[in-house]
């Protein structure tokens, strides 16, 4: 007897093919307690029937055998219908209870709510309104972020900030001597190119000597903080981006505020102050191997004399622009650092948001460094220096 019972609750999905077109008959129970079908999924039941299918395309459904259902046969109706309008078939819901129909009915209402808001929600207007809104909520957090690297610094200066010197070391080696490489690399191929387009335009008016006034000025002044910051932003900056970004999506950063460690204090300064500190210094570098490059294109290639070359660069360089190209670097480095930590607290949860915010980071870095660059070259203008 229990036996019988069992076997008219079980639920049954049968397929017939009629003249009027393809009727799908249920029965049994189609709820989440119910034992398991033997065909569970009835959409690709319905792919099968339909391979070869020559009758009319009109789906039917037969439900009166049914004892009773939830959202398993709901769900289930719902991505069959869903795949037989897709394939052109029409639906005659005729047969289906009124229950049914009326969760399918909200359930395609939803749907089509939900992609018409990802397709459009007021047309540009309503672009532009929230993208204004983003740039504005980000523009805060920017304010923040440097509102609490402010007071974590005067914390520092007295005395009173939390600090692991061996990371704060660590950070200053990567900054520092790890970086010389790239950095030799890039300001002696920017030296030679600063010569070489000089000579190109001074040999025709036989003033080779003046290719020391474009090293030199170029170099001290411009390039060669410049091009540091650039390659820092993208080394550097990237770097502190991945590193802080991996420790929040490992709630790093969580653990550290449980036991009530600062990450202004603990991540961050550490990485201003380096950045800081080394970044002026890697200036001065750069500067000397760009002069460099610049030295032996004009001595080698120009047959402009060593005494020549080193006079005429003192008699247009000054002190100033070797101060301001050192100012420059101590801003580059400082923007490069900001960047990269900022876009690390902006992390997201998954493991793709680390790369994605490494590439903020570096873009974001490149991009405070040209804009403070002419402002420091305008206020430099307005000065007189």
């Amino acid at each position: 007897m229990q036996q019988g019972i069992a076997a008219e609750q079980q639920p049954a999905a049968e397929w017939q093919q009629r003249e009027e077109g393809l009727a799908l008959r249920l029965s049994g129970r189609w709820s989440l307690h119910a034992p398991r079908p033997k065909d569970p999924h009835l959409l690709p039941a319905f792919q099968r029937q339909i391979d070869g299918w020559s009758g009319r395309q009109r789906l039917i459904f037969d439900l009166s055998a049914v004892e009773r259902f939830d959202s398993r046969l709901v769900a289930q109706l719902f991505a069959l219908i869903d795949a037989a309008e897709a394939e052109g078939w029409e639906i005659d819901r005729s047969s289906l209870p009124d229950e049914v129909c009326k969760l399918l009915k909200l359930a395609q209402a939803s749907e089509k709510t939900e992609a018409d808001g990802l397709e459009d929600e007021g047309g540009w207007l309503s672009d532009l309104g929230r993208w204004g809104l983003e740039r504005y909520a980000g523009l805060l957090e920017i304010f923040a972020f440097v509102g609490r690297a402010s007071m974590s610094f005067v914390k520092f200066v007295t005395g009173r900030a939390r600090i692991r010197w061996q990371d704060f070391f660590v950070i200053l080696q990567d900054t520092s001597a790890a970086s010389l490489p790239i950095v030799s690399l890039i300001s002696f191929l920017v030296g030679l190119i600063i010569a070489f387009l000089g000579s190109v335009v001074l040999k025709q008016f036989s003033a080779e000597f003046a290719v020391s006034y474009l090293v030199g000025y170029g170099m001290l002044r411009e390039m060669g903080a410049v091009m540091t910051g650039v390659i820092m932003a993208g080394r550097t900056g990237a770097a502190f981006a991945a590193q802080i970004g991996s420790m929040k999506v490992n709630e790093e950063i969580d653990a550290l505020v449980t036991f009530g460690i600062s990450p202004m204090d603990f991540i961050v300064l550490p990485r201003l102050l380096a950045l800081g500190i080394m970044m002026p210094l890697l200036t001065i570098y750069a500067n000397l191997v760009g002069i460099l490059g610049g030295y032996l294109v004009a001595t080698l290639m120009m047959r402009v004399p060593h005494e020549v070359f080193v006079v005429e660069m003192d008699n247009v360089v000054s002190s100033i622009d070797v101060y301001l190209g050192l100012f420059k670097g101590l801003v580059f480095g400082l923007l490069v650092a900001f960047s990269g930590c900022l876009r690390g607290l902006q992390t997201g949860s998954g493991a793709d948001s680390v790369g994605r915010a490494a590439t903020k980071a570096v873009v974001t870095g490149i991009t405070l460094i040209i804009f403070a660059n002419a402002v420091i070259d305008w206020a430099a203008a307005e000065i007189g220096v």
